[in-house]
């Protein structure tokens, strides 16, 4: 499926379905299902205010959260009939956008968890969204919940995927990540557009856009921030960004690179009809940016021109300080085992410069990749190893 870009999302779920009834402290998804209206007809009035794109309550319908409510079992039967209502609530004109959130855990050694472990929980979520036109990750503050959940829609569908992150002032994720970065590393995985939600507001959103620039080149970006930030009136939460506040910073997230506009917390679908006029007036004839092809790790990118690599590295108990002694060289590690992905995995957040992958074995090689949370570079005789590089995200050196 192609997106028309440039292209209206919707605004707010959450805070508009508090206004519609949603009680606190019960699990929002499970009371979706059995208050299906207040859904349906929200996301009518995000289609008649401009909306081509909403994007279906799956928000929180991860087995592990879904855990804390008992419902862990109705995982897969929940987002189905979640992403059902979205679809009978709207027109055969408007997509609608399965939503993975933050899984809220980390890695191996902060965590317990590997990539593969959270790839599957994301896959578990996934298999209920069949009927999703596109998937969307968003509101991620790591990089490895958007890298495991972009690896599971590929590995189960052929559909538009979409990844939005929430940063600080300084364009950075909790974990530090930077959003060029980032958004290098999933422009190479393939993701349809990539962009922020929620945040401080569309002034502190357009300021982390704006410094995309040198890396976005023609990838669509995507805008979908909050309504200012709340504050507390007569003891209630409020938002006091109006409609057209949020609607005059359209021009300049068009001209910085965005294509799908939207909004978050405490936007209502007069925010989006309003947002939807401005864009409406735009020519979107701006010219991109060029943009070399570059390696990175969560924090550093590097120009393919500029990659020196390391005498090779063996995956052994001194992977950690080898990785962090290659300060002014790209590490080549050498994988040739299970062992090894094991070994690198757990080490491979102490390189301080993208990392090349020495394999030629293709089975361990796709492993290696997923394993790297960065985008690596690959040396490699294996036959599949172009294929195997292009689905992970990865490049071949000469």
């Amino acid at each position: 499926m192609k997106i028309n870009f440039p292209v209206i999302l919707d605004g707010a779920t959450g805070s508009e379905l508090m206004k519609r009834g949603l009680p606190s402290g019960v699990c929002q998804e499970k009371w979706i299902t059995e208050n299906p209206s207040a859904v349906t007809t929200l996301q009518r009035e995000y289609e008649a205010a401009g909306s081509k794109i909403v994007y279906a309550p799956t928000f929180g319908a991860i087995a592990h959260k879904l855990s804390h409510h008992g419902l862990e079992a109705e995982e897969e039967a929940l987002n189905r009939a979640l992403v059902d209502i979205s679809k009978t609530a709207v027109s055969e004109k408007v997509l609608v956008a399965a939503d993975l959130a933050a899984s809220g855990l980390f890695l191996a050694p902060y965590g317990d968890e590997t990539m593969e472990s959270l790839i599957e929980k994301y896959s578990g979520e996934l298999r209920g969204q069949e009927a999703a036109d596109i998937i969307v990750s968003e509101t991620n503050m790591t990089v490895s919940d958007a890298r495991a959940a972009v690896i599971a829609a590929k590995r189960m569908y052929n559909k538009p995927i979409f990844v939005t992150f929430t940063v600080d002032e300084n364009g950075r994720t909790m974990t530090g990540a930077t959003a060029q970065a980032a958004l290098v590393i999933f422009r190479a995985l393939g993701v349809s557009a990539f962009g922020f939600n929620c945040g401080a507001g569309p002034a502190e959103m357009l300021k982390n856009i704006e410094a995309l620039e040198s890396v976005r080149g023609d990838l669509p970006l995507i805008a979908k921030p909050n309504a200012g930030l709340p504050v507390m009136v007569d003891g209630k939460e409020t938002y006091e960004m109006s409609p057209e506040d949020l609607a005059s910073y359209a021009e300049k997230l068009a001209k910085a690179g965005v294509r799908a506009f939207g909004g978050c917390c405490g936007t209502t679908p007069e925010h989006i009809k309003e947002l939807s006029k401005a864009v409406s007036k735009l020519s979107f004839d701006y010219k991109n940016p060029s943009c070399e092809e570059m390696l990175a790790t969560e924090r550093v990118t590097l120009p393919v021109s500029e990659v020196t690599l390391s005498e090779e590295i063996e995956c052994s108990e001194f992977l950690l300080d080898d990785l962090m002694d290659c300060a002014q060289v790209c590490p080549l590690v050498r994988i040739s085992s299970d062992a090894d992905i094991a070994c690198f995995e757990e080490n491979q957040h102490a390189a301080v410069n993208p990392v090349c992958i020495a394999c030629d074995d293709g089975d361990l090689l796709a492993r290696a990749l997923v394993s790297y949370n960065g985008r690596a570079g690959v040396k490699s005789t294996a036959p599949d190893a172009k294929e195997i590089a292009d689905f992970h995200g990865a490049y071949i050196l000469d």
